[in-house]
């Protein structure tokens, strides 16, 4: 697979946020001194795809990742267009973590819950990602660039 660069107008193909020499200029003014692949720069903005859900639309139809975005204005009243750093930042973060472990894997959980007289156990899926990861997506969805979301499923049980 070729590493291909957004450079904020829509590549099309583009597999990655971040060059390889930017995310370490990024992770070295964080105080990092291990750096990221091609591969792990892959993964990271795969990941931020999978879990940010942006707001606003894809700048054009050819592109490979999911920004650039239409421009449209965060949560601070600034304007956002092409790639922004804070965007940079966290693929930059978060591909650093991916050198140490596979954020997509997920373990099991079994919980039990009960409703008076019944219980019952199931699996659900439990993931537990490193802190550095956790808040960059925090910050990303406080600015605005993503959408907080939240699933309930109603159960109703007859006796």
């Amino acid at each position: 697979m070729s590493f291909i660069v957004e450079d904020g107008t829509g590549v099309p193909n583009a597999n990655s946020y971040v060059s390889v020499s930017r995310a370490e200029e990024i992770l070295s003014d964080l105080g990092y001194d291990e750096f990221p692949s091609e591969s792990d720069l892959i993964k990271g903005s795969l990941y931020i795809d999978i879990v940010l859900d942006p707001s606003s639309f894809i700048l054009t139809d050819e592109q490979g990742l999911l920004w650039p975005r239409k421009p449209f204005t965060d949560n601070q009243g600034r304007e956002v267009s092409g790639i922004p750093y804070a965007l940079e930042r966290a693929v930059s973060v978060i591909s650093a973590a991916f050198m140490n472990e596979d954020l997509f894997d997920i373990e099991p959980a079994i919980r039990s819950e009960s409703y008076g007289k019944r219980s019952v156990e199931f699996a659900s899926a439990v993931s537990l990602l490193p802190g550095e990861v956790v808040s960059q997506i925090t910050y990303l969805k406080t600015l605005g660039y993503g959408r907080s979301s939240t699933s309930s499923v109603h159960l109703i049980r007859g006796d």
